[in-house]
């Protein structure tokens, strides 16, 4: 899947020969946070939970506005005869 320099091939015909099942693809916290089974580590978990809490709340705040602006630049898009200068500012 890499080519020369390190680069992925990001091909949709690459793409779709990825298996999730292979170890270095399988999400790891599917096997760092299992199914919950005592007061324990229930705790544990909500601890991990809220100490990325906070940055996960700037990082959607962040997240949010670049939606929300490209939300805006479709809208505007669509007011703009394509190709028109208008529309290729945008």
């Amino acid at each position: 899947m890499q080519q020369g320099g390190g680069q992925m091939n990001s091909s949709p015909d690459e793409l779709t020969n990825i298996s999730l099942a292979e170890p270095a693809e399988y999400p790891d916290y599917l096997t760092v946070f299992t199914t919950i089974t005592n007061s324990v580590q229930r705790g544990q978990y909500k601890a991990h939970f809220n100490a990325d809490y906070t940055e996960y709340r700037e990082l959607h705040a962040i997240v949010e506005k670049v939606s929300r602006r490209f939300a805006e630049l479709e809208e505007r898009l669509k007011h703009e005869h394509h190709g028109g200068i208008g529309y290729v500012v945008i």
